[in-house]
């Protein structure tokens, strides 16, 4: 019975980890969706659709067990699509740097998380300090245009992944 009941937990912890990956790769996919490359945004929409509807994604609704962070990386995923069919105006160049500032943040509280040791607890806690900084937390209302909503949505998703270690 214990053997069982630890082979459970085994599960579901690979499989907690599992979903911090896929959420680690749309983090990378929101970096690259805030660069003005062309090529850049197509391997962001690459990187998005893997973590998705890639295997990955798909072996963990085919289990039983609900996992943590799932609606997280949905939600995101949502948003990063979003994103992506959005075109960015004039105007909307701060919000490019505040997609890449709160995907570092996001990076950083992931595998500060994933990591679990001394290094790992410094990270999760430069992350947080970063994400609450004023430039993540003020003036997130201005968003006016499409892009800069959309962008909006991915940086409130972006803050709410590894909220706690």
């Amino acid at each position: 019975m214990l053997l069982a009941l630890l082979a459970g937990c085994s599960s579901q912890a690979q499989q907690n980890i599992g979903m911090q990956q896929l959420q680690l790769l749309l983090v990378q996919a929101t970096s690259l969706a805030a660069m003005p490359q062309k090529k850049a945004q197509e391997k962001a929409a690459v990187f998005a659709r893997r973590a998705m509807s890639g295997p990955e994604m798909n072996a963990m609704h085919h289990g039983s067990e609900k996992l943590h962070g799932m609606q997280a990386t949905h939600d995101l995923g949502d948003a990063l699509f979003s994103l992506l069919e959005a075109k960015p105006g004039v105007g909307d160049e701060v919000w490019r740097s505040r997609l890449m500032f709160a995907s570092q943040a996001a990076w950083l509280r992931l595998t500060g998380s994933m990591q679990g040791d001394a290094l790992g607890r410094f990270s999760y806690s430069e992350g947080r300090q970063l994400a609450a900084t004023q430039f993540m937390v003020k003036h997130l209302s201005d968003a006016e245009s499409p892009y800069a909503k959309a962008a909006q949505a991915v940086v409130e998703k972006l803050n709410t992944l590894a909220a706690r270690f």
